[in-house]
C-alpha cells in the first residue's frame, strides 16, 4: 500500500484579505480604464512599485497584461527592442 501526506498550513487572515479585495474588484474590467479609475490608479502604483523595486527611474515604463499569450508576446517584444536599440540588430 502506498501512502503519501501532503503538508500545507493556511493563514486565514491572508484568506479573509484576499476575498475582501476580490470582492472590490471582481465586477470590473481593466480593458475599460475610463470606466474604472480605480483600477487605473491601481495598475499605475503597481507598475511603479515594481520599477522602484528594480531600481528604475523616471525614464522607465511598464504595461500590466491579463496573462497568458499577450504577456509572453510583450516580454518577447521588449527583449527585441532592447536588442535593436543597444545592441544594432535588424532582424527580426
Amino acid at each position: 500500500e502506498r501512502r503519501s501526506a501532503l503538508c500545507t498550513t493556511v493563514y486565514q487572515e491572508h484568506v479573509d484579505f484576499l476575498n475582501h479585495v476580490y470582492a472590490l474588484y471582481s465586477q470590473t474590467n481593466p480593458l475599460h480604464l475610463t470606466a474604472f479609475p480605480s483600477v487605473q490608479k491601481m495598475e499605475q502604483e503597481v507598475i511603479r512599485m515594481t520599477i522602484s523595486m528594480l531600481n528604475g527611474d523616471d525614464t522607465c515604463a511598464g504595461t500590466s497584461t491579463s496573462g497568458g499569450t499577450e504577456s509572453l508576446l510583450l516580454a518577447c517584444k521588449a527583449y527585441r527592442d532592447l536588442a535593436r536599440e543597444e545592441h544594432g540588430f535588424t532582424e527580426p
